[in-house]
């Protein structure tokens, strides 16, 4: 974790709120054509370079389940943003912790995805956390807490947010 950079972003924020906008962005095609391949693709632009994802839904969700589904990314994106925002806690509050491993887990009901019913898709997400023991456990129950609070991903489950779809023809 690099604390300088955190710092400077931190200060950057503070200095000027526009700073802490950020557009994350996903550039995909749906594959029409029959394959056992994925049947999404999708580009990426990082700071590094440029990346390519590939998904496919389980059989049961008609796919050939060759890729992750797009819920794989769902609960991936979940728990590694938990796990970034938790460390990054740590880091900046000079907690030590050596060793951490982040087990992520959604329970889903695919009853409304059929339209046999309207329960909740996704009924619960769970993570749990293992720690170095040199890591005080009151400390790793408060960074929780705190991760629980700040992580942009679960803000993004928990929080209503605005969807907008645009429509274009070719």
């Amino acid at each position: 974790m690099d604390l300088d950079k955190i710092q400077n972003s931190i200060n950057a924020i503070r200095s000027d709120a526009a700073k802490a906008k950020r557009v994350n962005r996903v550039d995909g095609e749906w594959v029409c054509e029959a394959s056992s391949g994925p049947q999404f693709t999708a580009d990426f632009e990082t700071e590094s370079g440029k990346f390519t994802l590939e998904a496919d839904s389980p059989s049961f969700l008609g796919g050939t389940g060759t890729r992750p589904g797009p819920l794989h990314y769902c609960i991936f994106g979940l728990t590694s943003c938990f796990a970034s925002t938790f460390m990054t806690l740590a880091a900046t509050e000079g907690i030590s912790i050596k060793k951490a491993r982040f087990l992520g887990e959604c329970y889903l009901d695919f009853t409304k995805t059929f339209g046999l019913g309207d329960k909740p898709i996704i009924e619960n997400a769970r993570f749990k956390i293992t720690v170095d023991r040199a890591t005080d456990k009151e400390s790793v129950t408060r960074l929780v807490k705190l991760a629980e609070e700040r992580c942009p991903a679960i803000f993004s489950l928990t929080n209503k947010i605005s969807v907008q779809t645009e429509i274009s023809t070719e």
